[in-house]
């Protein structure tokens, strides 16, 4: 499997016939029909490369009181993989993210983005709140501000909202973001609002957006520490992902170093930088497909930063951070026998050990997927074990098991698959796919997938 993911879990019994009913029409159609029925699309977009991502926004949809919640505010459209609708959603909502939600209007207009799955259908009934609020702000839509844009530069007020609505909503800014720097008079950068603005809209490194705000260091550095810490983390990790984006589409590597550069100064600590920046270059090259140079660095970027440390160590300091969390965590006190206990739950825990098992089966799966050589499979191999002592998934047992069986221990792969697909059934996930790759295993098939051997 391609992509782990960390996940918080309910876990409970759910009538499955109350359900969120995706209903199976166009898109136009879904539109029209909100139109008449005073209701919101809720549209979920599938992801291609991400399955768990899928699996854990369809387990929170079997809850029967987010399927009320639908069923009364919104008409519900799944835009799967093969969705004839799938190019002309992108095309009319070309979204810096696809992964999530899209909530909208009759009119077409994009007013809410939820950008993750979760099994908590607590969090989308949430959500359409939220989007059901912005609704009945009834504030000036898209198209109207669009139109202000286009007619009538001198309106800074308009221009700004746009960029914030677009922004709201995961809508691309940055093109509009150089016109509007273009626009202001010159003084205006001097004002710590405008300067605060530009920032949080996070400029490409490079762009004259970018330029302008880092001019005049001592006007920056007012602005810039105004800020909250993590806001300004926030920012440049999105000025970061986004200018990684730039240089993979135009594959351009020189630009690439100016990002390197610049994102080594958001660094106190140079091995921290030195870490993330070759990072960086591996989601270039990986990004560009350019598996010979990603497996050149990948390699000892992972020997290095991944399978130096014990295992047990890893779990021991999550055990001490999770401790020291519940500690400082409210409890619930609760009668039990003849005495009370106080009942203390961690809502999430972000471990350690689920990170390093993220990393170590991300990197084991592109060289099973790419690469034929044995040392570098071996190599894979090793990371993969690793990867499920860290914190085993259905993913990262996959990936074991499918490296097993490439390498010829074809009696190991088979336990390992089997363990893959009964913890999805145990999580009540799909396991199709894990099937069939065991059904080609248990044949002695030499190619198990569209990888093959």
């Amino acid at each position: 499997m391609k992509y782990t993911l960390s996940i918080a879990f309910i876990l409970c019994l759910l009538n499955t016939n109350a359900q969120v009913k995706f209903e199976n029409i166009s898109l136009d159609d879904a539109l029209v029909k909100a139109t008449a029925s005073g209701k919101i699309v809720f549209a979920q977009f599938v992801t291609e490369t991400c399955q768990e991502c899928n699996d854990v926004a369809d387990k929170a949809f079997e809850n029967p009181e987010l399927g009320k919640t639908v069923l009364q505010k919104c008409i519900p459209l799944k835009i799967d993989v093969l969705s004839k609708d799938r190019a002309e959603f992108l095309r009319r909502f070309p979204t810096a993210t696809t992964l999530g939600t899209y909530f909208i209007l009759g009119s077409g207009e994009l007013i809410h983005r939820y950008t993750r799955t979760t099994t908590l259908s607590t969090a989308y009934e949430k959500e359409i709140i939220t989007a059901y609020d912005k609704w009945q702000e009834g504030l000036v839509t898209l198209k109207e501000l669009d139109e202000e844009w286009n007619n009538n530069s001198q309106n800074v007020v308009a221009m700004e909202k746009l960029l914030d609505k677009r922004f709201a909503v995961n809508l691309p800014t940055d093109s509009l973001l150089e016109v509007y720097v273009k626009r202001l008079p010159a003084d205006s950068f001097n004002s710590k609002r405008v300067l605060v603005f530009l920032a949080n809209h996070a400029p490409m490194v490079g762009t004259k957006a970018d330029k302008i705000l880092r001019k005049n260091s001592d006007f920056f550095n007012m602005a810039w520490y105004s800020l909250p810490l993590q806001q300004r983390i926030s920012i440049n990790r999105r000025i970061i992902a986004k200018s990684l984006q730039k240089a993979i589409d135009s594959k351009d590597e020189i630009y690439l170093k100016s990002i390197a550069f610049f994102q080594t100064g958001t660094y106190d600590n140079k091995e921290a930088a030195k870490k993330y920046n070759d990072n960086l270059y591996l989601s270039y090259f990986l990004g560009i497909r350019d598996y010979s140079k990603y497996l050149q660095l990948k390699v000892p970027y992972v020997e290095n930063y991944y399978m130096n440390y014990p295992v047990s160590f890893i779990l021991q300091q999550d055990s001490i951070r999770k401790q020291s969390m519940l500690r400082n965590l409210p409890g619930d006190t609760l009668r039990k026998d003849n005495g009370f206990i106080v009942k203390k739950t961690l809502q999430s825990f972000a471990s350690m050990g689920q990170y390093y098992s993220r990393e170590l089966n991300d990197g084991a799966w592109v060289i099973y997927a790419r690469s034929d050589n044995k040392d570098l499979l071996n190599k894979a191999l090793q990371w993969a074990k690793r990867a499920n002592q860290f914190y085993a998934t259905a993913a990262s047992m996959d990936t074991y098991a499918r490296l097993l069986y490439k390498t010829g221990n074809k009696k190991e792969a088979i336990e390992w698959e089997a363990k893959a697909i009964q913890q999805q059934k145990e999580l009540k996930f799909g396991y199709k796919q894990y099937e069939e790759v065991l059904g080609k295993m248990n044949n002695g098939e030499g190619k198990i997938d569209e990888y093959g051997l």
